[in-house]
C-alpha cells in the first residue's frame, strides 16, 4: 500500500511551510477551511510537522487568493508532484498532480 513521502516520520517537508499557509490565510481555522477540515487538523499537521497530500492544493488555491502562492511542493516534499500546463491555475507551471508512475520507475530504477 502506498505510503505518502510526506507522511513518513522519517521525511518531515519544512514546517516553515504549513506556518507560512496559516500566516498567508490569517488562522489554523481559516487554514482547516480550505481543506475542508477541522481547527483540529491543521493543528495536528503543524505539531507532526507533516501535511496530507491531497490536502496540498487546496492550500495552494487558497494561499494564492490570498496574494501569496504556497506550492504544493513546499508543502509535501518527497512527494512525486508533476504539473499538468493549466492556464487556469495559479501556478505558473500548472495545476499539481501526483505522479506515482514516475516514481515508481525511478525506485525500479
Amino acid at each position: 500500500m502506498y505510503k505518502p513521502a510526506c507522511m513518513d516520520t522519517t521525511s518531515h517537508p519544512p514546517r516553515t511551510a504549513i506556518d507560512r499557509a496559516v500566516k498567508v490565510l490569517g488562522s489554523q481555522t481559516a487554514l482547516a477551511q480550505a481543506c475542508g477540515k477541522a481547527q483540529g487538523h491543521v493543528s495536528h499537521w503543524l505539531k507532526v510537522g507533516r501535511i496530507p497530500p491531497e490536502y496540498c492544493p487546496a492550500v495552494e488555491l487558497a494561499t494564492h487568493a490570498r496574494g501569496e502562492l504556497v506550492p504544493c511542493e513546499d508543502l509535501c516534499q518527497g512527494e512525486p508532484w508533476r504539473r499538468i500546463p493549466d492556464k487556469s491555475w495559479p501556478h505558473p507551471k500548472g495545476r499539481p498532480v501526483l505522479d506515482f508512475a514516475s516514481a515508481g520507475m525511478k525506485e525500479a530504477a
